[in-house]
């Protein structure tokens, strides 16, 4: 196994100890990417190790606009954007915009906000198999302020990622029951279904959400 190899696999199992000594013995590996294109930093959020954040930062890492909006990191992205604007239109080597990493990983609306008003495009649909928008984004983690900012610069709220799911079909997963009224309210069609037939309401009735997959189920009547 390759150094960068390690280092992903020691990121992965969240091992601390191993990371520093990894780090200490071979410092640019903080900038290796995976076969996929992924920096450490966005590795750390994509595997749910970001307590391993401040040994990574601290080996000086190269910093893209991806790492800051998946980091939180306002001041640098809008340093990066005040230079480039069309940073917030780019994607990542794995397909995706800032605005799906501030959407996903953290829910700023200040970043979001940055980069809405620096040209991002708000339905942009991730290069990959998942393409989703930042709204599918937001809807997973249940980021409803930064829904609602995304809402309010005219998202998509029928929008279809991977095997047909929309925004909606995400809230009545998660139960939540003011997001779900709140894209019905702006349009969102109960109707819609993926690839395998399942609507919002089955989502709903799947997760145990019954009260909810009932009101679905009377807005398809």
């Amino acid at each position: 196994m390759s150094l960068s190899q390690d280092l992903f696999t020691v990121i992965r199992t969240g091992d601390s100890v191993q990371l520093t000594t990894l780090l200490a013995e071979q410092p640019a590996l903080v900038n290796v990417r995976s076969p996929q294109g992924i920096s450490a930093v966005l590795w750390a959020h994509y595997t749910g190790q970001t307590d391993l954040l401040p040994t990574l930062l601290a080996a000086n890492p190269q910093l893209d606009i991806h790492d800051m909006a998946a980091m939180g990191d306002l001041s640098r992205l809008r340093a990066l954007l005040a230079d480039n604007p069309s940073l917030a239109r780019a994607y990542s080597r794995d397909g995706f915009t800032a605005l799906h990493y501030v959407a996903f990983f953290n829910g700023s609306t200040d970043l979001a906000s940055s980069l809405l008003e620096a040209g991002a495009e708000v339905d942009a649909v991730a290069r990959n198999e998942q393409q989703v928008t930042p709204l599918h984004s937001a809807a997973a983690h249940r980021h409803n302020a930064v829904i609602q900012l995304l809402l309010a610069h005219g998202a998509n709220v029928n929008a279809r990622q991977e095997n047909g799911e929309t925004p909606l079909m995400e809230a009545a997963q998660n139960g939540d029951t003011a997001l779900v009224g709140d894209l019905l309210a702006r349009g969102a069609d109960p109707m819609l279904a993926t690839d395998d037939g399942r609507t919002a309401a089955n989502f709903a009735a799947t997760a145990g959400h019954a009260d909810l997959a009932a009101t679905l189920r009377g807005k398809m009547a």
